[in-house]
């Protein structure tokens, strides 16, 4: 048994319809930029975000498929509803937008060791962190621990 009842997609009933919702869904998104930036602390400026939106939206200009049109709206407005009620974390928020557009910093290796903090002649890692690296136990209870 579902908490929820499904909602069904509304159906438009003329092309003209179908126009207005799209462009009040666009108008509503854009509408809404500014507080989603706000809320989810995301590292872009106003235009980016925007800029983003409409290409989701050129992507879907081709459609021309009054039954798809209508799925793309009741989608479109399904992901805004939940990312204005905070329903989204913050990486679903930023998996909108592509990979290299927000670069994020890159770690500092010191001289002489590589990732895990290994000096090149072996030292720097306790047997501790040797044995973690590995997937050993911390020794602790000896290894018949169940």
């Amino acid at each position: 048994m579902t908490l929820t009842t499904p909602l069904p997609t509304v159906i438009s009933r003329s092309a003209g319809e179908q126009r207005r919702r799209v462009l009040q869904l666009y108008r509503d998104a854009l509408r809404a930029a500014p507080d989603i930036l706000e809320m989810y602390r995301m590292p872009y400026g106003l235009w980016q975000f925007r800029n983003r939106i409409r290409a989701e939206f050129a992507k879907n200009l081709t459609v021309t498929d009054h039954q798809v049109i209508d799925v793309l709206i009741f989608k479109g407005r399904n992901e805004l509803t939940e990312t204005t009620e905070q329903w989204k974390q913050d990486d679903h928020v930023q998996r909108f937008f592509p990979k290299d557009t927000y670069a994020q910093p890159e770690r500092q290796v010191r001289p002489g060791e590589d990732d895990l903090g290994r000096r090149a002649d072996g030292r720097g890692v306790s047997e501790f962190l040797a044995n973690f690296y590995e997937g050993h136990s911390a020794g602790l209870r000896g290894n018949d621990y169940a």
